[in-house]
This record gives structure tokens, C-alpha cells and sequence, in this order.
């Protein structure tokens, strides 16, 4: 039961949650392989992004408890999701967010390795994966319903007026919400608790 109830927001969503991927993941190869060729560009391009996650880090990590920085953490990846989730209402809300994220992740990677400080390995599987296989799927299920939103608020489904599929599909995203909360939460406390020390153990060997 439980495992369905996790199921079911991809399920009914799953069109979506697949452009959604694809506007991710093809954004991440994007300004990954951009990086590399328009290194300073690029680095320019994502400065304001790179400024607030140095400062988010700093809050994080250094801050005055690990269960602070997971709140920090936890309510920044909350923001973000809920401005794709329920701001579909206009269009450029899910799309800029799945590509700023997206590109965001690809342009870090180019210019992690393009430094040598790191290879892809430590930055996706040590890095990323352990807490982004809960955040992640957070990210994107948000992107999805908010781009199914924009669609339908465009172009609605025949003999339903735009009102009453906004109503529809908001009441969709709204029992979402729980699942999203969840994975968001669990995914900042293992970024918190579990990163750095991997990461550590990462660089000691």
C-alpha cells in the first residue's frame, strides 16, 4: 500500500516526468560539454548560481549544527521544487527551474574536472548519487507536474475548460506534495550526515 501510494504521482505522470528527465539530463550534457569549450562564459554565465551555492554551503556545513544545516538544506531543495510544482501556472517556472538545475549539475561537473580536483567518479557517485537518488526523483516529479500544468493551462484537453483542469491538476500536485517533502527531506539529511564523510574517505584513499 505504502509503495504504491510512492508509485502512483510518477505513474499518472509518467509522459512527463519523462520530458522532464530529458530536459535535465540533456541540459547537464549541454552546459557540460559548453563548459569545456566556453570555460569563462560559462563560469560567468553561472556566476550568480555558483556565489548562492557557495553561500547555501557555507550555512550548510559550517553553520551552528548539522540539523540546521539539514533545515537549510531541506527548505532551499523545498523552494525550488515548489516553484516548478505549483508555479506552472506560468510557463517559464518548471522549464528555467529543470534547466537551471540541470545545467547547473553539468557546468559544476566540466569545471570540477577541468580544475583536476576531482574526477567523475568522486563528483556523480561519491558526491551526487547518494543523496540525489532521493532528490533527484523530488526534482523532477516537481518539474513534471508543473510543465503538465503549463501544457493544459495552453491548450486543455478537449471538452474541459482550463478552470477545472488547473483544479484537477493542482489537486494532483498537492498530493504529490507529501512524496516530494519525504524524498526532499531524507536527501538533505543524507547530504548533511553522509556526504562529507564520504567525500572524506573518498580523498583519503
Amino acid at each position: 500500500m505504502l509503495f504504491q501510494l510512492f508509485i502512483k504521482p510518477f505513474s499518472q505522470h509518467r509522459k512527463w516526468f519523462f520530458l522532464s528527465s530529458l530536459l535535465f539530463f540533456g541540459s547537464l550534457f549541454l552546459f557540460k560539454a559548453l563548459a569545456f569549450i566556453y570555460y569563462e562564459e560559462i563560469l560567468q554565465l553561472f556566476s550568480l548560481f555558483f556565489d548562492d551555492l557557495e553561500e547555501l554551503a557555507s550555512d550548510v556545513f559550517f553553520g551552528p549544527s548539522m540539523w540546521q544545516g539539514v533545515r537549510i538544506l531541506f527548505m532551499n531543495n523545498l523552494r525550488a521544487s515548489l516553484m516548478m510544482l505549483l508555479g506552472g501556472i506560468i510557463l517559464i517556472f518548471p522549464i528555467l527551474g529543470i534547466i537551471v538545475n540541470g545545467g547547473l549539475v553539468g557546468a559544476v561537473s566540466a569545471l570540477v574536472l577541468k580544475e583536476g580536483s576531482m574526477g567523475l567518479f568522486g563528483f556523480y557517485v561519491v558526491g551526487i548519487l547518494p543523496h540525489g537518488i532521493f532528490e533527484l526523483p523530488a526534482i523532477l516529479l516537481s518539474g513534471a507536474i508543473g510543465l503538465k500544468i503549463s501544457k493544459e493551462i495552453i491548450s486543455p484537453p478537449q471538452n474541459e475548460s482550463r478552470k477545472r483542469r488547473l483544479k484537477k491538476n493542482y489537486q494532483a500536485a498537492l498530493w504529490s506534495l507529501p512524496l516530494v517533502i519525504t524524498l526532499l527531506a531524507i536527501a538533505a539529511v543524507l547530504e548533511v550526515f553522509l556526504t562529507p564523510w564520504l567525500m572524506e574517505l573518498y580523498f583519503l584513499t
